[in-house]
């Protein structure tokens, strides 16, 4: 392999998601890695932001294109230079046009989402046989359609259908950008605006694949904007979607299928149809090959380079084109440069007659789906949420693998994709979905946040500024905690829970933000209900399928018998950050960061000591010895005064950095708080956490 031929493409308009980006891939020691940006000034910062890692990786690679118009100079309302009115998102659209250029200048592309990380070397999976005689690959949105998360192509033909399939899924964003004048008169549900057709690029990206499996040019997605019950579907087909449906499924949906393929070693130790991956019964999909020969199946296809032959059939849509217009005859000429210049051939017009013998006569290229799933049981003898999961093991989701702690690498997982990619919806209701499941798979570079952030105690939800809820960067001075083992698997659900509040409680007596606690990992409402059946104390191994990751928490450790488990109802704003006064409410750290606080504090402050442990009594921090860890269920009581009293002189310390304040005991807090009462109050208004016991929130939701 000729790696001055590989390219690795991301878009962002964040400094510190490009960042985070740019780290998790040079670390693989990937640093072909081309960044495209919103403006100059973004590259610049995250230039500045990468400054001290230049010397490992090499320098950053950013670059941003233009969306002032150039006659005025005032911004365009599309985003992207090529776009009369906005469609969909810009950023998008500039990704895959520079995805394609770069394809037809001979680059093999890797075009990706920022929220994926690098799990092991795709390259030496791809390029051994027989993956290397794939073409295209791409992440699957369901068992025909691409997510526009992950793509990899690689030895495809300037010329070939690939590279159209690139090229066309932004000219037809850009032509309904335009003029969508075709669409409105087949249906006004299609476009009834004059602002153009709304889309998004994998839903183009999926109609220009859908086009190459047929040979044909299709508007099966397009025509997909119109409701299943529309009667402008009855007006357009006499059998309906139905018919509509089954005809354009038969000549492109059809094709892509299941096709059976034999790794060779070592690379056959790698291969995992069946996920989450486990030793299964022998003769299972996923069973190791132990030194021997792997099969396993792709989703894949035949692609071939379109052409409308003339035809415009009522069966596909008819014509939906205008005439192109100034804008799509600038981006067909931005294209048509790369033939002038660079002397690259290009795909044949599939709309110019002339040139369907050559369309004909290209060479077809093959397409893989990835990660497509089969709803059915993989395998006799398999346990229930084992899913196949074709091509997992190339590249997946958080969701139907990483969540089984299949991402955490430095965990060393048996089996463990290439190329992760978080995706979305994996944890309704959180916040920051994204970034935190990175945090909580150790794919986060909490050093990189500090410096981006401007030092390591803004990098939490609780200390970082927000816009939309006009908070400022928060200090973070006081975190009171419980101490290692008070929190414990004997806690029943309920308990778990009222520990939570009271903790709330005094965190607000003492000016201080809850270090909110890890739920046990072998607690029996954490797992699932095959794991309850496990024999105690629980030993974790990688998949944790006996963990309950679908609703209740999610693990994170840094080795397997230290695992915690961070409950998903503190996983939202309104339990971590406080608005501003008078609304004022409380602030909580999650477990995950309070793991991250203790590992950059000195060491005085990482375990309980007489010195910082909070005072609950006369004569001591209590009264009397804290219970062994792990033994007690009993609550000690103590009134808001007397907990403000007995730890007033530390509250009076001036403190160079932040401490950590542990809770020898479980408490339960009482009496008049100095408002302490009335912000608690107000909290539990907004918290979904602190809402659970004493509301509905336990027969309505799962976590």
């Amino acid at each position: 392999m000729n790696s001055s031929t590989q390219i690795i493409l991301t878009v962002e308009s964040r400094v510190s998601g490009a960042g985070q980006f740019l780290q998790r891939y040079r670390k693989a020691g990937w640093s072909h890695v081309l960044v495209v940006m919103d403006r100059p000034s973004s590259c610049f910062k995250l230039a500045r932001l990468m400054a001290p890692y230049t010397h490992l990786y090499g320098p950053v690679s950013c670059g941003h294109y233009s969306n002032a118009d150039p006659a005025t100079g005032k911004p365009m309302a599309s985003g992207f230079r090529y776009m009369k009115e906005q469609n969909g998102r810009p950023e998008r659209w500039m990704k895959w046009w520079t995805a394609g250029r770069a394809v037809a200048m001979g680059y093999n592309v890797l075009a990706v989402d920022s929220d994926t990380v690098v799990l092991d070397d795709w390259y030496k999976r791809v390029k051994s046989p027989p993956l290397a005689s794939i073409n295209m690959f791409s992440q699957s949105e369901s068992v025909m359609t691409i997510n526009g998360g992950f793509t990899y192509i690689q030895n495809a033909k300037s010329n070939g259908p690939i590279a159209w399939i690139l090229y066309e899924a932004v000219h037809r964003a850009v032509r309904w950008s335009e003029d969508c004048s075709r669409l409105r008169q087949l249906s006004s549900a299609l476009a009834d605006r004059d602002t153009g057709l709304p889309t998004d690029d994998q839903t183009m990206l999926t109609e220009a694949m859908l086009s190459a499996l047929a040979g044909r040019p299709l508007f099966y997605a397009v025509m997909h904007k119109l409701a299943w019950d529309s009667p402008d579907w009855k007006k357009m087909f006499a059998g309906g979607i139905q018919e509509f449906d089954n005809y354009h499924y038969n000549i492109s949906g059809a094709k892509l299928a299941e096709q059976d393929y034999v790794q060779e070693p070592p690379l056959s130790e790698l291969v995992c149809d069946a996920w989450p991956c486990v030793t299964p019964p022998p003769g299972t999909l996923s069973s190791p090959s132990g030194g021997k020969q792997a099969s396993y199946r792709l989703r894949t296809a035949q692609l071939a380079m379109p052409h409308f032959g003339g035809e415009w059939p009522q069966k596909l849509g008819g014509n939906l084109f205008a005439p192109p217009g100034e804008f799509t005859r600038a981006f067909r000429a931005a294209y048509q440069d790369l033939h002038t210049t660079l002397g690259m051939p290009l795909p044949p017009d599939p709309e110019d007659p002339a040139t369907q013998q050559a369309a004909a006569n290209t060479p077809k290229e093959t397409f893989a789906l990835l990660s497509t799933m089969d709803t059915g049981k993989p395998c006799e003898g398999c346990d229930p949420w084992v899913r196949t999961i074709r091509g997992a093991w190339l590249e997946s989701a958080w969701w139907s693998v990483g969540r089984f702690g299949h991402w955490h690498a430095h965990l060393y997982p048996r089996f463990r994709p290439a190329i992760g990619h978080v995706h979305v919806n994996t944890l309704d209701g959180t916040s920051d979905t994204k970034t935190l499941i990175l945090k909580l798979a150790d794919q986060y570079d909490w050093k990189l946040a500090a410096r981006s952030e401007g030092g390591s105690e803004r990098v939490y939800y609780a200390t970082a500024a927000d816009r939309v809820e006009r908070r400022e960067h928060q200090p973070l001075v006081r975190v009171v905690a419980y101490a290692p083992g008070v929190v414990h698997s004997g806690l029943t659900k309920d308990e778990f829970l009222r520990a939570s509040e009271e903790l709330a409680r005094v965190a607000l007596a003492l000016g201080a933000v809850a270090g909110w606690p890890a739920a046990p990992c072998d607690a029996d409402w954490v797992l699932s209900d095959w794991g309850r059946n496990m024999t105690r104390p629980i030993r974790h191994t990688v998949p944790w399928v006996h963990i309950n990751t679908t609703d209740v928490v999610q693990p994170f450790g840094d080795t397997l018998d230290t695992l915690q488990c961070e409950w998903t109802g503190f996983m939202h704003t309104s339990c971590l950050a406080t608005p501003p006064a008078p609304a004022d409410t409380g602030r909580g750290l999650l477990a995950v960061e309070m793991r991250h606080l203790l590992s950059w504090l000195p060491q005085q402050h990482r375990t309980p000591s007489p010195e910082n442990t909070a005072r609950l009594a006369l004569g001591g921090p209590a009264a009397g010895a804290p219970p062994p860890p792990g033994t007690s269920n009993a609550f000690v009581h103590v009134t808001y005064a007397d907990l403000v009293q007995l730890n007033a002189e530390r509250l009076l310390q001036l403190l160079p950095q932040p401490e950590v304040v542990w809770v020898d005991r479980l408490v339960e807090v009482g009496g008049s708080g100095h408002g302490a009462d009335a912000r608690y109050l107000r909290w539990k208004e907004r918290c979904r956490a602190l809402q659970y016991r004493t509301t509905d929130l336990r027969n309505r939701v799962k976590y």
